[in-house]
């Protein structure tokens, strides 16, 4: 698909593809900035981004002291078991959701430093705390210690909780609520009309997905 939008921009033609837009005149409306929220992380993400531009790498470099560049970018692993022990040092919630955020926080700066800026900023789930960042609700030390803050605390709750998870069911909540009757979980997000995420305990989720 990228060859055949690298085609389209060549001729000039409008065209659209999963991620990608090519557009040629003048846009309608503004631009907005949209964040990602955990479960978008994964091991070396925005790797090809630091290493290319400096302005990106920057934002790692101001932050080292956190360490997450040790957990987003690992060293090398062998094996399909120290592979999987480096994701899931990545998926918990206590670095998910910083690492999510400096990554976030490289890509804003890359951005800008070409000039381009938007008209609104918004996130899905943690990356709300992102979208506040970018529009100057909070500087880049602030928005990381508020990204570790939030990552720990909920790591600790599910831990006091005896531990959880969650649930992707592509249904409409009145459907999802039907079927979910005499099931202890909860619809945690209600993302889309027919998306929602459910909340509960492992073996309570695991009777909602069967």
């Amino acid at each position: 698909m990228s060859s055949d939008l690298a085609d389209l921009a060549e001729a000039g033609e409008s065209k659209s593809a999963p991620m990608v837009h090519v557009g040629f005149g003048a846009p309608e409306g503004g631009v907005a900035f949209m964040f990602p929220g955990q479960g978008s992380q994964y091991t070396f993400m925005g790797a090809d981004l630091a290493m290319a531009h400096d302005t990106a790498l920057a934002v790692w470099d101001r932050h080292a002291s956190a360490k997450l560049h040790d957990i987003v970018f690992p060293k090398p692993a062998f094996g399909d078991e120290a592979k999987k022990a480096r994701e899931a040092r990545l998926t918990e919630t206590q670095n998910a959701q910083p690492s999510i955020g400096l990554t976030s926080a490289s890509m804003l700066a890359l951005l800008r430093s070409v000039g381009l800026e938007f008209s609104m900023s918004a996130g899905h789930s943690y990356g709300e705390i992102s979208a506040l960042h970018a529009a100057g609700a909070m500087d880049e030390a602030t928005f990381l210690a508020a990204s570790q803050a939030r990552g720990a605390s909920m790591a600790e709750a599910a831990e006091q909780s005896g531990g959880g998870t969650m649930l992707a069911v592509s249904a409409t909540r009145e459907d999802v609520a039907e079927i979910v009757k005499g099931i202890d979980v909860v619809a945690a997000n209600h993302n889309h009309p027919t998306q929602v995420v459910l909340s509960g305990s492992v073996e309570e989720i695991g009777r909602a997905h069967v």
